[in-house]
């Protein structure tokens, strides 16, 4: 049997258009079977912490986590939450005035962590009480974002526009890379030198290394692959066809590989303003019907060699209406 975890979070019923990460009202950790379809609530975390009172457009939610032998590490917006991954409590958290609108967090050093701090354009190394370690800048020069080091960055509602809205960060070949969703790319962070990862359908998201390649999803509906030692594109794959859908897929974010090869994807619902902004965008072109509603929040289980999609399982059923993150438990 193969059992998933899914990271991401609720929606929450309050929110305005406008209102940043406040569309979410809930962090959510659940686990998924494929082969019964049958799916737990392991995490539901609806806190806030004090430092974010009075703040409505602040919202509670779940990024990319990271699963290690002891626990599942998880970014909200503005903390890293340590959950013990068998009995799924809480274990502490840490956070830091630098944090602002936190995607993915990595366990770096022996006792350091790598988070993608997207509000900051780049990304942190922090040790486990949350001091700033290291920084490693992703926009095109160190100059080009400059922040106040007296300013509480977690009260900070938005500083868009970003420059280069880095979502995750990776290992590969010994290095580490960056996804930038501006720059439509993956860039060396230890080594300038090295050649970027080129997504040219843009909107990247995950960056996941498994058996040799590196798995990127848009949130568009594409994945692309690269081979890591040659750096040569393998895979383009474009959802979107495959499924053949009258309507946005939504989100593409989250992205797993079974043993077989089959992949794994994360598709969020899209809310309605949202929604019908891409109808608009794109109606004429492919014949979108705009009084549909939405696509739910799921996964699918796509063949990447035969370009089909072999199951789709609709998680809304137990609350949960965003991926950010898919894991195989590895360590069970």
């Amino acid at each position: 049997m193969t059992e998933l975890l899914l990271v991401g979070g609720q929606n929450s019923d309050k929110y305005k258009k406008g209102e940043a990460w406040g569309a979410y009202q809930a962090g959510v950790v659940a686990t998924v079977n494929l082969q019964s379809g049958n799916m737990k609530v392991l995490v539901k975390d609806d806190s806030r912490p004090e430092f974010l009172s009075g703040l409505a457009e602040i919202g509670t939610v779940f990024k990319a986590a990271s699963l290690t032998k002891d626990h599942l590490i998880v970014p909200s917006t503005t903390e890293v939450i340590f959950f013990n991954r068998k009995t799924w409590k809480e274990e502490g958290r840490i956070s830091s005035t630098w944090f602002n609108d936190l995607h993915h967090v990595i366990p770096y050093r022996s006792k350091s962590l790598l988070v993608v701090n997207t509000g900051l354009d780049c990304i942190m190394e922090v040790d486990l009480k949350g001091e700033l370690l290291n920084k490693y800048c992703v926009c095109a020069e160190e100059s080009s974002r400059v922040f106040d080091d007296d300013v509480d960055y977690r009260r900070v509602v938005s500083t868009k526009p970003h420059i280069a809205h880095p979502n995750h960060v990776f290992y590969c070949n010994s290095h580490l890379y960056a996804t930038r969703f501006k720059q439509k790319d993956a860039i060396c962070l230890t080594d300038k030198t090295r050649s970027s990862f080129q997504i040219r359908v843009g909107n990247v998201h995950d960056g996941l290394v498994v058996n040799g390649l590196v798995y990127f999803t848009s949130t568009n509906g594409w994945v692309t692959s690269f081979d890591i030692e040659t750096g040569s594109q393998k895979m383009q794959m474009d959802l979107n066809s495959i499924f053949r859908a009258d309507r946005p897929l939504g989100w593409c974010r989250g992205i797993q590989v079974l043993d077989n090869g089959d992949l794994v994807v994360g598709f969020s619902r899209l809310r309605p303003t949202k929604f019908r902004e891409n109808v608009d965008w794109i109606a004429k072109g492919v014949g979108f019907k705009k009084k549909l509603s939405p696509l739910p929040t799921r996964i699918a289980v796509v063949d990447p060699k035969d370009r089909v999609v072999k199951f789709e399982i609709d998680i809304e059923a137990i609350g949960m209406n965003a991926i950010f993150s898919i894991h195989v438990d590895k360590f069970s």
